[in-house]
């Protein structure tokens, strides 16, 4: 027998017997065939945040004796008959703390030759969530902000979830997660939201952020500072516009580069919610050309608001080009004009059909 191939054909065996007497028994013929393959198997790796998971693999025989070994406790696994097993959730006892686990799948069959799994550490147990917060957000007008934070597993999935709907943020991989303004949407009104940022790692466990009430929309975009159109000859116009005086703290003008502060500069004043920016005296005046006036607030809240206008300013040479120096010019009936500088008279004679 020990010369026959495994799963080779059946063999039968007929076998007699003759006693002292003569007389002979002949048994009936028997088969016999020889197998000495051990099955095989092998457990599909898992991570779990279970102490308890639910385990399960591949056998090669549908009858064999499966069982699983973990942490020094050996446990019998169900042969679904289909070339799979399963061992149920809740059957490892106690608890597994977190770490890795090597798991021992032994496959026994009929003739008891046994089989065992060739992987090492198939199991990891992480019941631990991931932690992280969010940045503090300053209050302001931007009714889809830019939001951050920190957290802790460069892998894990980040969730951002505002008024009721929820976003995926980007995890940088280095600590920090971002969620581009613009992403909230529709825009938030003005108002404070709780912005409840979650962190789930590949295990499955979840954690959020412990904070509440961290994003305060305080103004919407009607609310930010104006600046009037304005198109004038010469270069020392008058500028207007409007800005919310009662939520803010701060007002500032600036053109060409000069920023004229509310309170410093007297050349800026405003009466209710309209700013007045009077640049008569200024000197020297501005060339003609288009400029950008742009106007800054600090709302009381502490947010910067500006205006979202540009080239508001549009100012042209004069007719005269001695307007802007403060010089007149008197034409004469006969021979003659005179140029008058504040006190001072200066008389041009010419004869009567020249030009000046």
């Amino acid at each position: 027998m020990s010369s026959l191939p495994d799963a080779s054909p059946a063999l039968t065996v007929t076998a007699s017997q003759t006693d002292a007497a003569g007389n002979t028994g002949n048994a009936g013929p028997q088969t016999a065939l020889k197998d000495t393959v051990a099955p095989t198997a092998s457990i599909t790796p898992l991570l779990s945040n279970s102490g308890s998971p639910a385990l399960s693999g591949a056998v090669s025989d549908p009858s064999a004796t499966v069982t699983v070994t973990v942490n020094g406790t050996t446990y019998t696994a169900t042969n679904n008959g289909d070339g799979t097993w399963s061992l149920p959730a809740g059957t490892i006892a106690p608890a597994l703390a977190d770490g890795p686990y090597d798991i021992v799948i032994t496959a026994t069959d009929g003739v008891g030759n046994t089989g065992t799994d060739s992987t090492a550490d198939e199991l990891t147990i992480d019941k631990t969530a991931p932690t992280g917060s969010l940045a503090p957000v300053a209050p302001g007008i931007t009714n889809s902000p830019a939001l951050s934070g920190t957290v802790s597993d460069p892998s894990a999935i980040v969730t951002v979830t505002v008024d009721g709907t929820t976003y995926t943020a980007t995890n940088n991989g280095d600590g920090t997660w971002s969620l581009p303004a613009g992403t909230i949407a529709p825009a938030l009104n003005p108002g404070t939201y709780d912005v409840v940022v979650s962190f789930t790692d590949t295990a499955g466990n979840t954690s959020t952020d412990p904070t509440t009430n961290e994003l305060v929309i305080q103004r919407s975009d009607a609310d930010l500072p104006t600046v009037n159109p304005l198109s004038a000859s010469g270069g020392q116009p008058i500028i207007t516009g409007t800005y919310d005086a009662e939520n803010s703290q701060s007002l500032s003008v600036t053109v060409n580069g000069v920023a004229y502060v509310l309170g410093v500069a007297t050349q800026l004043t405003v009466s209710g919610n309209t700013w007045r920016l009077d640049l008569s005296s200024l000197s020297p005046a501005l060339p003609a050309g288009a400029y950008d006036v742009k106007v800054a607030v600090t709302t009381r809240g502490g947010a910067v608001l500006g205006d979202s206008t540009a080239a508001e300013l549009v100012l042209s040479a004069p007719a005269n080009p001695l307007a802007s120096t403060g010089l007149s010019i008197i034409v004469p009936t006969v021979f003659g004009l005179a140029l008058i500088v504040t006190s001072m008279v200066l008389i041009y004679r010419a004869k009567q059909h020249n030009k000046f």
